[in-house]
């Protein structure tokens, strides 16, 4: 006979020694089927929290990463440009399929997120148009966006647009509260 300490309740019990051999074996050592039930349904449980914990640090981190700040910040951005230009086209006064358009590209991290970089244009005049569009016909549009705005003011635009800007999630994240804000104050008046 050998004595065992059972794993769940750490009572101390007797087994002959064949069996002992085989629950040896197993790698288990429990005094009755009731604390085998309770030690697997309670480590069972340990395993789901730790995998819940793990599943939460993976959303929070995910939730962190550039690329889903930058697509937060990209909505947003839309969003007040939109209300800034009281949901209609800048060119033509309509008021369905509006687009947010970058003056300068979004590649330029400095302007990204700017207000001032954005113009609400009609899906025709963002880039259906060959006419007069957006992307189609640059020359003319920003020849007009001149005309509206005033050189000095794309000027300035443009050399805002030139800065080198490290992009971090915590920039990222300034960007979206300076645009939470800037549709908060909008949006009350």
């Amino acid at each position: 006979m050998w004595k065992l300490k059972c794993k769940f309740c750490s009572t101390y019990f007797y087994k002959p020694e064949r069996e002992n051999e085989i629950i040896r074996s197993m790698g288990v050592n429990f005094c009755s089927k009731g604390c085998r039930r309770s030690f697997v349904a309670q480590h069972t449980q340990m395993k789901k929290d730790k995998l819940k914990t793990q599943n939460i640090k993976k959303k929070e981190k995910k939730q962190n990463s550039i690329s889903s700040l930058t697509k937060k910040a990209d909505i947003l951005w839309s969003e007040c440009v939109k209300i800034r230009d009281w949901y209609k086209c800048a060119y033509c006064g309509k008021k369905e399929h509006l687009n947010s358009h970058h003056l300068f590209t979004r590649s330029r991290k400095s302007t990204r997120w700017d207000i001032d970089n954005g113009i609400s244009l009609c899906s025709w005049h963002h880039t259906l148009s060959s006419t007069f569009s957006a992307h189609q016909t640059w020359l003319e549009f920003f020849e007009w966006l001149e005309k509206q705005k005033g050189r000095e003011w794309i000027d300035k635009l443009s050399t805002k647009s030139r800065w080198i800007i490290k992009v971090t999630p915590d920039f990222i994240k300034s960007e979206i509260d300076c645009l939470i804000l800037y549709k908060k104050c909008i949006q009350d008046k």
